[in-house]
């Protein structure tokens, strides 16, 4: 009776967007699509699609990734097409919110709708997806030392590859230059701009990355894993609610193999789960989790 559908992926991939919208209308299908890393979306061109625009029924953007307002401030959208009343939201949001507002984070975030969709705004934003397609092509002259994703489509982010080291190898090695990237995996680090990156950004930005090169070209080829190599089948002997209010007891990571966890473990951002309540510690744990680490495991 309903999809809720998280787009843009955090690492930025799109889809068709109007297609699924379609297609949900016409079967009756709730649409709910949780935009946070396209709230920028509405500010760019047509070519982005926005969820708002082409027939979700329920919609929500957090505001600080690319608007510009404070930390925990988002927007919930009924777009016209909407399903929902506003009557009917009105009605369960008192269950979620707090009763308390804060005028700091309300005047946030009227200053980031309001920069955003002016004059100056539209023009910051085609700044710095100019400045985003540069440091592509940048890129493209670098081979498999240093390259992207092509199948990140948001024009804000880049998700930065190479043949030589990991993502967090890579991460590492540019924090060294001052780059601070958004999220490092096995594959590739991602970066993530805004138009609050001015062009002295961008210019250190490129000549960082021509600065990196000659390093990882002196660096061998990293051995190829299988994709299954750093994801896990959960071994679940347990409810997650079971397991987490149960008795527990502290032991580190290399005492808990084939015990059942109690506590969670997520590697943020993005908050993927590493260990869940209820679920069998596993050589998997082992290899991806720290040895100094302690968890709570059930008693």
């Amino acid at each position: 009776s309903a999809l809720l559908l998280t787009h843009p992926s955090y690492e930025g991939v799109t889809i068709d967007l109007a297609t699924i919208a379609n297609y949900c209308q016409k079967h009756e299908i709730t649409l709910a699509v949780d935009e946070a890393h396209g709230s920028h979306f509405p500010f760019l061109d047509e070519q982005w699609q926005s969820a708002i625009s082409v027939g979700a029924d329920i919609v929500s953007h957090s505001m600080h990734k690319y608007a510009g307002s404070l930390v925990q401030t988002a927007l919930l959208h009924l777009p016209k097409s909407s399903r929902f009343s506003t009557e009917q939201v009105m009605g369960v949001l008192p269950l979620f919110e707090t009763t308390t507002r804060s005028n700091l984070l309300m005047l946030s975030l009227e200053d980031a709708i309001n920069r955003g969709y002016s004059e100056s705004g539209k023009a910051l934003f085609d700044q710095a997806i100019q400045e985003c397609n540069r440091l592509r092509s940048q890129l493209d002259d670098y081979g498999k030392v240093l390259t992207y994703d092509p199948q990140v489509s948001d024009p804000l982010k880049i998700y930065l590859k190479s043949d030589r080291l990991t993502g967090s190898e890579l991460e590492e090695l540019l924090y060294e230059q001052g780059i601070d990237g958004e999220f490092a995996g096995e594959e590739g680090l991602l970066l993530i701009f805004s138009f609050h990156h001015d062009r002295q950004d961008f210019q250190f930005m490129r000549e960082t990355l021509a600065k990196v090169v000659p390093i990882l070209m002196e660096k061998p080829i990293k051995q190829i894993l299988p994709d299954c190599y750093y994801c896990r089948n959960p071994v679940m002997k347990m409810l997650p609610k079971d397991a987490f209010f149960c008795r527990k007891q502290k032991l580190p990571i290399e005492k808990a193999l084939g015990k059942i966890s109690s506590c969670w473990i997520k590697k943020v951002p993005p908050g993927s789960p590493i260990l869940i309540p209820g679920e069998e510690v596993t050589n998997w744990h082992l290899k991806v989790l720290e040895s100094n680490t302690m968890i709570d495991i059930t008693c």
